[in-house]
């Protein structure tokens, strides 16, 4: 499959065929990715500020797709299902400690983040730079499935996937800054967008 890569040089991406993930635990699921988003945090990686000092490694953390395999110990999700893949997957477990950056687990930023690949297309990055194209990143592999994974209708995920794809990361990121602020019902204030 193809997907983009960020390879230490800031402002500058690769597009290469790397193997299609595959299956490595029984919690896992491959999703057919149909839709990715660019975080500012992808940004901050462009620029050469964030990610694992050990390049390279698969970029994007922001999708939905298409679930086309389940490993043995998933039970709620289903080959078919659509599904938003947020930025990190949740293991089920509470953690009384904070976890190391191996432990922790996104999507789109190298080894020292939980290596777990990156979501992003060539189609992606090309409409960035202005050169149009329509292939797409085409699998990932998501760990803890019937905890991360949050199944959607396959019509919706059809005919509003750009409203879908920002559950995975973008809007739950905003609410928890609204939610950390104390802001109630009723409250005024300001967004700066800096991403």
């Amino acid at each position: 499959m193809r997907a983009v890569f960020w390879e230490g040089k800031p402002f500058h991406v690769s597009v290469k065929d790397t193997p299609v993930p595959t299956i490595q635990t029984p919690d896992d699921a491959i999703v057919r990715l149909t839709t990715a988003a660019i975080c500012g945090s992808d940004l901050h990686t462009f620029h050469g500020k964030f990610g694992s000092p050990t390049p390279p490694w698969g970029m994007g953390h922001e999708g939905i797709g298409v679930v086309v395999e389940v490993g043995d110990a998933v039970s709620t999700i289903k080959v078919g299902d659509w599904v938003i893949v947020p930025d990190s997957p949740d293991d089920g477990h509470l953690n009384l400690t904070p976890p190391t950056d191996e432990q922790q687990g996104i999507f789109g930023f190298g080894p020292i983040l939980g290596n777990l690949g990156g979501l992003q297309g060539t189609w992606i990055f090309f409409c960035v730079r202005i050169k149009l194209t329509r292939e797409k990143a085409e699998y990932a592999r998501c760990p803890f499935a019937d905890k991360s994974l949050i199944p959607v209708s396959e019509k919706l995920a059809r005919e509003q996937p750009l409203d879908l794809v920002l559950l995975s990361d973008i809007w739950p990121t905003a609410w928890t800054c609204l939610d950390f602020s104390g802001f109630q019902p009723g409250d005024s204030v300001a967004i700066f967008g800096a991403g």
